[in-house]
Formats: structure tokens, C-alpha cells, sequence
């Protein structure tokens, strides 16, 4: 919690290397890890620390189903 890293990569590459590690893409900008998902309220992932993050909206579809199956396994 509150770390962060600084990769000189595609976020493409991370994401597609990440699949299957409990992470979800919400917009062009954020991988966020699933575990640190309090919800969704609307078009917003909302963070175990308080911060909200934009789902874009051709990704809402998808990241509202990979935290289902995420708290639906957990």
C-alpha cells in the first residue's frame, strides 16, 4: 500500500504480463491492483486509501467484471 514504481515500459506490456495476476486496466493511464479495490461507484474505482481512480468508459464493461470474478474467488 502507497508504493509506487517508475518502469520505462508500454503500460500495454505491463498489462499483458500482468493478466491473470490480479490486476485491471481502468483507463490508458492505471493498472490497479485488485486487492486495493473498495468498489466501483459509477464510472470511479474507489481505493482502499480513499482515492478514486476514472474507469474510461470502453473499459467499464470489463473492469466491472474482472472485480466480480476477483471478490466472487476471494
Amino acid at each position: 500500500v502507497g508504493s509506487e514504481m517508475c518502469i520505462e515500459t508500454a503500460i500495454s506490456t505491463l498489462e499483458a504480463d500482468l493478466t491473470n495476476k490480479q490486476f485491471v486496466r481502468c483507463n490508458s493511464c492505471y493498472l490497479v491492483n485488485l486487492q486495493h479495490i473498495a468498489g466501483i461507484k459509477g464510472y470511479s474505482l474507489l481505493l482502499d486509501n480513499g482515492e478514486e481512480l476514472k474507469i474510461s468508459q470502453p473499459r467499464k464493461k470489463q473492469v466491472q467484471q474482472t472485480y466480480n470474478e476477483y471478490l466472487a474467488a476471494h
